[in-house]
């Protein structure tokens, strides 16, 4: 038993020391518990990315690593995700808010739904006609509040008309939203122990595909685009395990991670990135390695920027380049 301790241990030593060499990372940006937090990123040209989140901070990044904060007048409002959609970006808030800057005018529109107050767009999609898919809930359950979840999934227009709601449940908080290429709609929604994943056709009849033990945070399409991965948390407790899945496979608990709050799929890779500062790396559905980043804060997002470029950004106004991420 001893020799096959020392065995791992020389293995694993071995193995951490190669991927030390082929993987570097650069610290962007290491601010502390008090700074705000970046919760999304969007690519707005290839060498301009937006990170967006609490208190309406925006800081652009490019594929080099260079970056610079945005003096767009957001109001204080916590932007949970950006989305470019042609000459506009468009903002969702954690609070009756939608946002629209115009890229060529350089001006903000904004708009507040009194029919939605105290709720969050938390995640949201173009559909194939324009309109808007939206999903979110009651304020403050993003940040790991007790509340009722009222949860819901509403469509709105380009001009941001009143969003009507097409699925809604007061027990559960809708989290993300997929669009398949046969045209269907996948939602996770999560009551507090288990997340339903449902599905609609035609945005009126929504039945449940799946349950899933546990919070799934982000649903995505793998590259071949009928696989559907999906990363979270095994419960409420943010800290503990993280779980990884697809939708037609059990899915894989890590013990130590934390949540895992996004992923980055691209050329056989999932990159999955976690509530402990460490970003794991998996190669054709199998485990390849994790990269632990020089803080222990969560990490929300991350983009591919370039062929070998992954930008990570997360708490406490945190941002990492890690080169040679798909090696």
């Amino acid at each position: 038993m001893k020799n096959l301790k020392f065995f791992l241990l020389i293995n694993l030593f071995v193995t951490n020391t190669h991927l030390l060499t082929a993987q570097t990372m650069t610290t962007l940006q290491l601010g502390d518990d008090n700074d705000s937090s970046y919760y999304h990123l969007t690519k707005i040209t290839d060498n301009e990315y937006w990170a967006c989140g609490e208190k309406g901070i925006i800081t652009k990044f490019d594929s080099i690593g260079h970056f610079q904060s945005m003096d767009i007048q957001t109001d204080g409002f916590n932007i949970l995700k950006a989305e470019r959609i042609g000459d506009f970006v468009l903002l969702a808030t954690d609070d009756s808010r939608l946002m629209k800057y115009n890229l060529i005018s350089k001006t903000l529109e904004k708009v507040d739904f009194k029919h939605y107050k105290n709720r969050c767009f938390y995640d949201f999609l173009v559909l194939p006609t324009g309109k808007i898919l939206l999903c979110g809930g009651t304020t403050g359950i993003s940040k790991g509040e007790k509340k009722i979840p009222f949860g819901f999934i509403a469509i709105t227009d380009a001009s941001l008309s009143e969003p009507k709601k097409i699925w809604k449940s007061y027990r559960k908080f809708a989290w993300s939203l997929l669009a398949k290429k046969d045209g269907s709609i996948t939602a996770a929604v999560f009551n507090g122990v288990n997340t339903s994943l449902i599905n609609t056709k035609n945005l009126v009849h929504w039945k449940k595909h799946k349950k899933i033990n546990g919070l799934v945070h982000e649903i995505k399409l793998k590259e071949n685009q009928d696989e559907m991965s999906y990363v979270g948390t095994a419960s409420l407790h943010y800290n503990q395990k993280g779980i990884i899945g697809l939708d037609d496979k059990n899915n894989l608990k890590i013990d130590s991670s934390g949540c895992f709050w996004s992923q980055e799929i691209s050329k056989g890779f999932q990159i999955i990135c976690s509530q402990k500062g460490q970003v794991y790396f998996f190669k054709n559905g199998q485990y390849k390695n994790m990269f632990q980043l020089p803080t222990t804060f969560a990490l929300y997002d991350m983009k591919i920027i370039s062929n070998q470029k992954l930008l990570v950004v997360g708490h406490g106004k945190c941002a990492f380049l890690i080169d040679n991420c798909l090696n």
